[in-house]
């Protein structure tokens, strides 16, 4: 990103501990759906242990990122969101037929953001490939701007943040606001989207006015 040749000081810190689960066996059905790059790492680790054959399956991915790095792992990818669930559903709409079966890869505790926008013609699958759990104690240094990505980040990274000021808060999606409003009752920042340039834009914006 930019801003490292601008001077800024970027800290790149999960907070979440990340485990894979193991399935049993990959439901059939006619899509898969993922949310993550996690999602995609995890669920080709299972099918990698089962030995099984997913070429049938078309796959779909909620945004760039996620697109980018399932291709990096040799699937072909049929539709790519606009990085939340809820802007990528009606797209990804058009794209189904009555009677579709769609397989989402993806946390224990996902917020399953794309499935409520889904018409009853079809069936959604959630498939838990791996769990997430806030770190214990983690250190966290102090920051000018803090960029969250889940409601379960946000809340990891505010109860254990001990600067002597309070961030600017990014958030990734409407959710993770939610969660920071209502741990700080401060309004963070939306990112409309969760690119690398729409984060960008939104800390540009932050940074200019300071």
């Amino acid at each position: 990103m930019e801003l490292k040749s601008r001077g800024h000081h970027l800290i790149d810190k999960s907070l979440l501990i990340i485990d894979r689960l193991s399935v049993d066996e990959i439901p059939k059905g006619e899509w898969l759906f993922f949310y993550s790059k996690n999602g995609v790492k995890y669920f080709l680790e299972n099918v990698e242990k089962l030995g099984v054959d997913i070429h049938g399956y078309k796959i779909g991915c909620v945004g760039r990122k996620t697109a980018e790095y399932a291709k990096s792992r040799h699937l072909h990818v049929d539709f790519t969101g606009m990085g939340s669930g809820k802007s990528s559903a009606s797209a990804f709409v058009k794209k189904l037929h009555a009677g579709d079966t769609i397989i989402f890869p993806c946390a224990l505790h996902s917020l399953h953001t794309l499935s409520p926008y889904l018409p009853k013609t079809v069936k959604d699958i959630t498939l838990p490939v791996y769990s997430n759990a806030p770190e214990v104690n983690p250190t966290i240094p102090e920051v000018d701007i803090a960029v969250l990505t889940s409601p379960l980040n946000a809340s990891t990274f505010i109860r254990h943040y001990e600067g002597a000021t309070a961030p600017v808060y990014v958030s990734i999606g409407h959710t993770t606001g939610k969660t920071i409003t209502s741990m700080t009752q401060s309004r963070p920042v939306i990112a409309p989207q969760s690119s690398e340039e729409s984060i960008l834009t939104v800390i540009d914006s932050i940074i200019s006015k300071d």
